[in-house]
């Protein structure tokens, strides 16, 4: 237990520290390419449901990653990501991860509704250049979120569609 919360800590400040060195760049560039990183112990997505937010923005989706909170030794199999896959300093441990953050999306959208270290870890080490959450917990690492107390396809599609074309980007 004394080391899990040590690993915690190092995986923060490794959080931290990549987040305070975070460039933002192209500020008025066209979404063309889309991301999601989705925790499935709070949502359950379909794919026909992530096209459809695709479809709403004008934008092809490059790649999904699943998050889930419980270990188990078949998430793998799954295609399921857990915390296990998450080393000390944020060292990820799996390459569908690192590929996953090495892959610069123009938007990467995350659909959790309650904050998690691990997932913020994935989160906060893509290589997007616009981050969009539901979860008004991780506000410091994404630019827009559009705060939901559950989540409804329809209703997050129209407010991405409607804040994107506000700030310019579709």
């Amino acid at each position: 237990m004394f080391f899990k919360g040590l690993k915690e800590k190092s995986i923060q400040k490794a959080i931290t520290k990549h987040n305070n060195s975070r460039q933002l760049l192209d500020g008025n560039s066209k979404i063309k390419t889309v991301g999601f990183l989705v925790n499935v112990d709070h949502i359950s997505v379909s794919e026909k449901e992530l096209t459809l937010i695709c479809n709403a923005i004008n934008a092809e989706n490059k790649g999904v990653l699943n998050f889930t909170e419980i270990v188990k030794k078949t998430n793998e199999e799954l295609g399921l990501l857990s915390p296990k896959n998450i080393g000390w300093k944020a060292n990820l441990k799996l390459n569908k991860m690192q590929e996953f953050c090495n892959t610069p999306f123009d938007v990467l959208i995350t659909l959790s509704l309650k904050e998690d270290l691990y997932f913020n870890c994935i989160n906060a080490f893509s290589q997007s250049r616009f981050k969009v959450a539901i979860c008004n917990d991780s506000q410091d690492l994404n630019d827009l979120v559009i705060n939901t107390d559950t989540f409804n396809v329809d209703v997050f599609a129209q407010e991405l569609k409607k804040y994107l074309t506000i700030l310019n980007k579709i």
